[in-house]
């Protein structure tokens, strides 16, 4: 599952408490964003978004 999630790329418009279902091979999954983090150095800054799977109440 985490190689189509990072296929997704889930871009700057995810914000926290957002759900998402991953549709895919007949398959439904949801999932919550929980946490949204810059990592920030020298090649530039990259998002990395924490999710909550299954997805939990908000």
């Amino acid at each position: 599952m985490s190689e189509r999630l990072e296929a997704l790329r889930l871009g700057t418009a995810c914000l926290v408490g957002d759900l998402v279902t991953l549709d895919a091979e007949g398959e439904s999954q949801d999932f919550r964003i929980m946490r949204r983090r810059w990592i920030a150095g020298g090649k530039g800054a990259v998002l990395e978004l924490t999710i909550d799977y299954p997805a939990g109440r908000a």
